[in-house]
């Protein structure tokens, strides 16, 4: 399986690991899954690593998930969504996607670096960087 994810409603975090290669169909399967889980709160921190993935997204796949953020911006609004990424491809499309995303529904945020973005997101996991 593709994505792996641990929703701990209590620490208001969503920790998602992507792995191998994935299909826009794979990935938004996960996100609604994600979103549609009565654990899933307004205001949840997302740390989704990236690293380990094969696949690089093009453009319409930022396009369609910035869509999809914006769908369910009520559900979204005071979240924030740490992106891990390996790869300047992938970094470079997290990127855009943060650039073109609508800080008041969700910050989005790429980073290249797991402690980073843990930090960005104030959380405390003992994960391997």
């Amino acid at each position: 399986m593709p994505f792996t994810y641990v929703i701990d409603a209590e620490r208001r975090l969503v920790h998602i690991t992507a792995s191998g290669r994935i299909t826009a169909s794979e990935a938004f399967s996960c996100f609604d899954e994600v979103a549609s889980s009565p654990e899933f709160v307004q205001g949840m921190r997302v740390l989704s690593d990236h690293r380990q993935l094969d696949t690089t997204v093009s453009v319409g796949f930022v396009r369609m998930f910035l869509t999809k953020i914006n769908a369910l911006s009520e559900l979204l609004r005071g979240s924030k969504l740490a992106l891990v990424e390996a790869g300047a491809a992938r970094y470079g499309m997290a990127r855009m996607a943060s650039m073109l995303s609508d800080p008041s529904v969700m910050e989005l945020r790429a980073f290249r670096d797991f402690d980073e973005a843990k930090e960005w997101l104030e959380v405390d996991l003992e994960e391997e960087s």
